[in-house]
């Protein structure tokens, strides 16, 4: 969904079984045409092994989506190991709260069947979601309990966005406050495991907040987009059904599940689900007891930054240098701060490697680094998503971390608004970034060479159009060509020349995917990534290098008036981009077809493919 615009874990000890035969329960009691089929598992107070509670906020522009994953839920239901628990609120509809009983397709209209009618809920105040964690653990008592937080995510901004009216955000602090009250009700036991169906929320700030409330958190640095697309048995970002069928084979299988390995596996059916590469390019399963860790290495490293820059001021552009060097989010349509979403192991990384920084720095940043990978459970991350936005160097946790200068007007208020964080109260991270803070790398290369503010301006709107036009790549190039052959009836035999603007913006398209390709390519070669990774990204963009001078050639040929060099020029680019798009439509199919033969793996192996990929991604 969009945003607001396995190390240290022993592996399961259960022997690799085949999966048990599915138990028999009674058929369903046929009920009058337009009532809700009879639950015909057990509705007993006595406690199960798991309750999972469905907080599912669709009172927004994610309304059909919220109404899908409820149906995807319901294919799965409750059994005598597991309650499912849902509140759903959707646009123009009163919320409904019940226990998710498995439905046949042919009955299920996607309506949540069953439910009761809760009225009108702003899905945005903490006090509608306490009102919902105490009534479905009061009616539905566990061992353990996981959350799950279904909707807009915006990192330490908050989630859970109710168009209400009135319009509200459900902040981070409210969230841990909640979970906190939560837990004093419940023993003493925090929830265990909060699950963000929801973008950016894989974020060292949001895992701060919760540290005291729960004991795992998963989420991820990236977006996620919501499948819209009729694929069978797909319903997009987390699967939340797979892992529920997951919990329940698991229970029956090994006795029970244990927090960490639901955390782990929301990570891999995230990973495993067909078009993973749009929904879920990231996610990662956190475990927050280690996030104090986290916390004192970063102020440790904020620190010694703030230190070597009392002695050397200058400093402060060698650091924005590394900061604008790290893996960042939101990439596809940047809008501030989301942009500035920054993956800290590799933020640390920079700074690690960086041997004109003091060693003070160097040691420091390698504590944060070790850190985050002691507090990373499970994480997955593409080398790239769809679109060939970069996200190889993704570690499991981001951080905010602007490029920005504090004084700009967009980005005065995020300033702000980080510095009321449990984690920059608790750390030096917000005085280090205001310490940081100035204008960027290229505004500085500018400003050298004698331009003025407005001329700064122009080349940096120029560089965001120069990004847009070759943003879509291969199909971008597809639709801008087309779009072109059509204007002056090339298609039809014509061979007039095209115009100076069609032949410019072809010209732009094909440039920009060069050099996007061609710093791709470099940035794969030098990163300490798998070498089957590298390969892979190398071989991808180069058919956008290839593409895109098919792209300049032909505008060139056609500004000349020699249409058959056109030709030629435009068979390359359609060429390089009709093999790209046949080696995804195979991946797809590949991937399509082993998730159809998903449900045969038994629990315990999905347990075992978990890993922690920061190890795989460091040099060998």
């Amino acid at each position: 969904m969009d945003n607001i615009k396995s190390s240290g874990i022993s592996q399961p000890g259960a022997s690799q079984s085949s999966l048990p035969q599915k138990s028999k329960l009674p058929p369903k009691i046929k009920t009058p045409s337009g009532q809700a089929p009879e639950d015909t598992v057990s509705l007993s107070k006595d406690k199960k092994k798991w309750t999972v509670l469905m907080y599912i906020d669709g009172d927004n522009n994610l309304a059909p989506l919220a109404k899908r994953s409820m149906k995807a839920v319901q294919t799965v239901g409750s059994d005598e190991n597991v309650n499912v628990v849902a509140q759903l609120a959707v646009q123009g509809s009163d919320a409904k709260r019940g226990r998710v009983i498995k439905v046949d397709k042919k009955e299920n209209t996607g309506e949540f069947i069953g439910a009761t009618n809760v009225g009108p809920k702003d899905m945005g105040d903490p006090a509608t979601l306490k009102d919902f964690l105490k009534w479905g653990m009061k009616q539905y008592p566990a061992d353990h309990y996981a959350l799950v937080m279904w909707d807009h995510g915006a990192g330490y901004i908050g989630s859970m966005s109710d168009d209400g009216p009135p319009k509200t955000l459900l902040k981070n602090q409210q969230l841990a406050d909640v979970l906190e009250d939560v837990k004093k009700e419940n023993q003493g036991k925090p929830i265990d495991v909060v699950n963000f169906n929801a973008c950016l929320m894989a974020q060292t700030e949001v895992a701060y907040e919760l540290k005291d409330g729960a004991k795992y958190l998963v989420g991820s640095e990236e977006t996620e987009a919501g499948l819209t697309l009729p694929v069978p048995n797909e319903y997009g970002t987390t699967p939340q059904h797979k892992v529920l069928a997951d919990l329940q084979k698991g229970i029956k299988e090994k006795g029970d599940i244990a927090p960490d390995e639901l955390a782990r596996l929301y990570v891999f059916e995230s990973e495993h689900q067909l078009l993973s590469q749009i929904n879920t390019v990231t996610q990662s399963a956190i475990d927050l007891s280690k996030i104090g860790d986290v916390a004192k290495s970063a102020d440790t490293l904020a620190g010694s930054i703030l230190d070597a820059m009392a002695k050397k001021p200058e400093l402060a552009d060698r650091i924005r240098d590394s900061v604008e060097k790290a893996q960042h989010y939101d990439q596809e349509m940047p809008v501030v701060p989301y942009e500035d979403f920054r993956d800290l192991a590799h933020f640390a990384e920079t700074l690690e490697k960086d041997k004109k920084l003091p060693p003070e720095i160097n040691l420091a940043a390698k504590d944060v680094r070790d850190a985050v990978k002691n507090s990373i459970v499970a994480e997955h991350h593409h080398s790239t998503d769809v679109m060939g936005n970069i996200v190889g160097d993704s570690h499991g946790l981001s951080v905010y971390l602007p490029t920005g200068a504090k004084e700009d007007a967009s980005n005065t208020k995020f300033y702000e608004l980080h510095k009321t964080t449990g984690f920059a109260k608790a750390t030096k991270w917000d005085e280090m970034l205001e310490a940081i803070s100035g204008p960027d790398k290229l505004t500085r290369f500018l400003k050298k060479r004698g331009l003025s503010d407005k001329q700064i301006k122009a080349c940096k709107i120029g560089k965001t159009i120069l990004a847009s036009a070759g943003g879509g790549g291969m199909a971008g190039s597809y639709f801008s060509l087309d779009r072109i052959f059509k204007a002056v009836n090339v298609l039809g035999g014509g061979t007039e020349k095209i115009g100076a603007f069609g032949a410019g913006f072809a010209f732009l398209q094909g440039s920009s995917q060069v050099i996007k390709g061609g710093s791709r390519v470099a940035h794969a070669l030098k990163n300490d990534w798998k070498i089957s990774d590298k390969a892979k990204f190398v071989a991808e963009n180069s058919l956008d290098i290839v593409g895109g001078l098919g792209t300049i050639g032909f505008a060139v040929a056609m500004t000349a008036g020699l249409p058959a060099l056109a030709l030629p020029a435009a068979g390359v680019m359609l060429g390089a981009m009709g093999i790209k798009l046949a080696k995804g439509a195979i991946n797809i199919a590949a991937k399509y077809i082993s998730s159809k033969h998903a449900d045969r793996m038994e629990v315990s192996k999905k347990l075992a493919e978990t890993p922690n990929l920061l190890n795989e991604n460091e040099k060998a």
